[in-house]
């Protein structure tokens, strides 16, 4: 049996991959605490909005990456194969960009890990590449041994990964980002049984169905939401399991919620199109932004850098990538990606 073709390009797809990219650029512009990014206070209205909903920009990335998944693997062959051309998606672009943006913060006299470290330890926004690998690698690889039991895979990852997760087991060294894999491995399995459990299926294609689950969905996120709240306003003060628990629940049925709402919005499919380059050359344009910034305009009204921040952390990627598809072997270095090469015209002489 054949593996099956690739899944066609879908706009509410693309238009959620746009909303991961508007989260994902945010996230760096604000910064993940008051010493980075825009360097906000943590009562900041922007700073308070970001650790809101900071559960929906990974896991977000994450699921739709599971929804297009193909599991299907019918011999080692099949199974090689994929594994090197997601290894050349995602494992190549990690260690090229990963290199300039380790030469970058070396030249800024920056603390930069030993150079080897980045091929097999997670560095910086790049973990999630070889996190991405592993959990793809590992969901072929016992596929093809259990007989292409996907769907049980998923389910039992869901279950296993969520729960070491919250317990926070851990190990060292983190290999492959293997930590970080436990992270988003239940919202990559999620997207994956949204797309292929036939009954999850079957339940989208009901109107009627879709609109009492995602009334469901709507009333638990804001629950969740509001209790997450609570507890950065310090009105209560959960236990770190606790916090780990709430915010694998509020990933998991926000990017569900998503998903069923299926919004098509134009200019976030756009952007959604371009998701790859934003996520690999953002912070080049985020963080030198702000370097300009800092240095230039420190007293500068927040609410304007933060909108030309996210303006030049989305922009700068496209064009980057406009530009890297121009040039030879840059687009396999940088985005995993091979370009045909262009047949030249058949001549047409004339015939006499």
């Amino acid at each position: 049996m054949s593996a099956p073709s690739p899944r066609p390009k879908l706009t509410y797809i693309e238009t959620l991959r746009g909303a991961a990219c508007f989260g994902l650029v945010m996230y760096h512009v604000v910064g993940p605490h008051p010493q980075a990014g825009m360097e906000l206070p943590s009562g900041h209205y922007l700073f308070l909005s970001m650790l809101l909903f900071v559960d929906f920009r990974m896991p977000l990335f994450s699921f739709i990456s599971g929804y297009i998944f193909r599991a299907h693997v019918d011999s080692i062959a099949q199974f090689s194969n994929a594994v090197v051309r997601k290894f050349r998606r995602l494992m190549v672009p990690m260690i090229s960009v990963g290199t300039v943006y380790w030469l970058v913060h070396l030249s800024m006299g920056r603390s930069v890990p030993p150079y080897v470290e980045l091929f097999y330890l997670p560095y910086t926004y790049l973990w999630f590449l070889p996190a991405t690998f592993l959990i793809m690698t590992l969901f072929y690889g016992f596929n093809l041994i259990s007989g292409n039991r996907a769907l049980l895979i998923a389910g039992a990852v869901i279950v296993l990964a969520g729960g070491f997760w919250v317990a926070r087991v851990i190990w060292t060294p983190n290999l492959f980002a293997s930590l970080n894999a436990l992270y988003i491995a239940p919202y990559f399995m999620c997207g994956y049984l949204w797309a292929n459990q036939t009954h999850m299926q079957a339940l989208v294609d009901r109107a009627y169905l879709v609109k009492r689950v995602r009334r469901g969905l709507c009333v638990l996120l804001v629950g969740l939401l509001l209790v997450k709240l609570a507890s950065i306003l310090n009105v209560f003060e959960p236990s770190f399991h606790q916090q780990r628990l709430l915010r694998l629940f509020i990933g998991l049925s926000g990017c569900s919620l998503l998903l069923l709402v299926r919004p098509e919005i134009s200019f976030l499919a756009r952007i959604g199109q371009h998701s790859y380059a934003i996520f690999l050359f953002h912070v080049f344009f985020t963080g030198g932004f702000l370097e300009v910034v800092h240095r230039f305009w420190p007293t500068a009204p927040d609410l304007p850098v933060f909108a030309a921040g996210v303006a030049v952390g989305l922009i700068g990627p496209i064009l980057t990538s406009a530009l890297i598809l121009r040039l030879p072997i840059a687009p396999l270095l940088f985005l995993g990606i091979r370009m045909k090469k262009k047949t030249p015209p058949v001549s047409q002489g004339r015939v006499s």
